[in-house]
């Protein structure tokens, strides 16, 4: 008989087993490093979260009390929604549940041009205001919540009514007023 050359039966046997081997091994060391993939991203993305919230948290505290002239510890402060004469930048309590309390003034504020009455008040270049929310009202001296009653578009202005009439005789030329922002 002559003698063929070629693979053996056995040879074949013998490679399909390591070839099955290597394959198994590479699989699982696969299967491993996708799940480490997975719990990687997830930390990461909790990481993100936190950083994200403790970004914005960083951000509102360092505009905590914000008004144009000073601070609002730095006032003289009444809110007339309920006469409370102290309104701080920020507050914290523990009990019985955690929070924190900013209070500052919009960034977007309009200038008091006119002030008709203890009620009544014109200003230009109106940011959107709404009823019933609280406004404050600052100059540099001297600051105050206020709920809106009523609102009349005049030409570029805009005549707020406010619910109750203006406390402080504000004398400063600029007087500003703007959404109180309360984030907490």
């Amino acid at each position: 008989m002559k003698k063929q050359m070629g693979i053996s039966l056995a040879e074949v046997l013998i490679s399909l087993f390591l070839t099955s081997l290597i394959m198994i091994s590479l699989i699982h060391l696969y299967l491993g490093s996708k799940r480490q993939y997975l719990e990687t991203e997830k930390i990461l993305e909790t990481h993100f979260d936190l950083r994200w919230v403790s970004d914005l948290l960083s951000d509102s505290i360092r505009r905590a009390g914000f008004t144009p002239c000073l601070g609002i510890d730095h006032l003289q402060v009444i809110d007339r929604r309920n006469h409370q004469n102290r309104i701080r930048a920020l507050q914290t309590r523990n009990q019985p549940n955690q929070f924190i309390q900013i209070n500052r003034m919009n960034e977007h504020f309009a200038k008091i041009i006119k002030i008709q009455g203890a009620t009544k008040i014109v200003i230009q270049d109106p940011v959107i205001f709404h009823k019933k929310r609280p406004v404050l009202i600052a100059d540099c001296k001297h600051a105050e919540v206020q709920e809106l009653f009523e609102m009349e578009r005049q030409n570029n202005n805009l005549l707020i009514t406010l619910n109750r009439p203006l406390f402080f005789l504000m004398t400063a030329q600029h007087i500003l007023v703007s959404i109180l922002k309360r984030n907490g």
